[in-house]
């Protein structure tokens, strides 16, 4: 909640996203896909315009949490990044044996969220916690008392981020059986890997798990009427 015109900002939240995605067929039984995806989403002018410490400094009461004299955030600053890119490429074979039909999925799936935030509280990085407010002719008056009812806050950034980027590698194989006109089998196995650096640069995640699913349907009948499904 604000109080003045002074408060807000011209924020701009540019953004571009670009997809390539490809598929094609190498054979009676084999196909292929691809795709490589990437959004940039920005935040600009997200705050004050300023930096010194008149104008720059935010005014916040005490009494009521409503804000005055300048935005929140900082615009004049480096803006913000909440980035993203994903890359995933996938093979399907089939193969019709004496044993049933299998149609195979495999492939290989990465993301990346990559965000740059320096979360600067103000433009001059200082906050002034004021004890009331007094709203006179149109303009807000701050009411300091003697009482530790106010205070000024400081926090600065004192390093600027290095962009944080948290990947993640997958690996996956699924392979649907149908063995006859009654039972159907789906079993899998992903392999994910997780690879992540906070701000400064210090590796925070670092991680892998499996993932095995199997499921099956069972026609009684050998038609599509009944079927009964379990999963795990």
């Amino acid at each position: 909640s604000i109080m003045d015109l002074a408060s807000l900002d011209n924020r701009t939240l540019p953004q571009e996203l670009l997809s390539v995605h490809y598929a094609g067929t190498l054979g009676p039984r084999f196909a292929v896909e691809a795709q490589f995806s990437r959004r940039d989403f920005t935040f600009e002018n997200s705050g004050s315009e300023f930096t010194d410490l008149e104008r720059g400094t935010l005014m916040v009461s005490n009494t009521t949490g409503a804000r005055w004299w300048s935005p929140t955030f900082c615009g004049a600053c480096t803006p913000e990044g909440r980035n993203n890119e994903n890359v995933v490429v996938k093979g399907s074979y089939f193969l019709s044996t004496g044993g049933g039909a299998h149609n195979v999925v495999f492939g290989y799936d990465t993301f990346n969220d990559i965000r740059i935030s320096d979360n600067h509280q103000s433009g001059s990085d200082w906050r002034l916690f004021t004890s009331d407010t007094i709203i006179q002719d149109g303009t807000v008056f701050p009411v300091i008392r003697n009482d530790q009812s106010a205070q000024m806050a400081w926090s600065p950034v004192q390093v600027e981020s290095s962009g944080t980027a948290f990947r993640t590698h997958s690996l996956f194989v699924n392979d649907t059986w149908t063995a006859n006109g009654r039972v159907t089998i789906n079993a899998g196995l992903r392999w994910d890997r997780n690879h992540g650096k906070d701000a400064g640069g210090r590796l925070v995640a670092n991680d892998s798990a499996f993932s095995p699913r199997v499921g099956v349907v069972w026609s009684p009948t050998a038609s599509d009427r009944w079927s009964i499904h379990g999963s795990y």
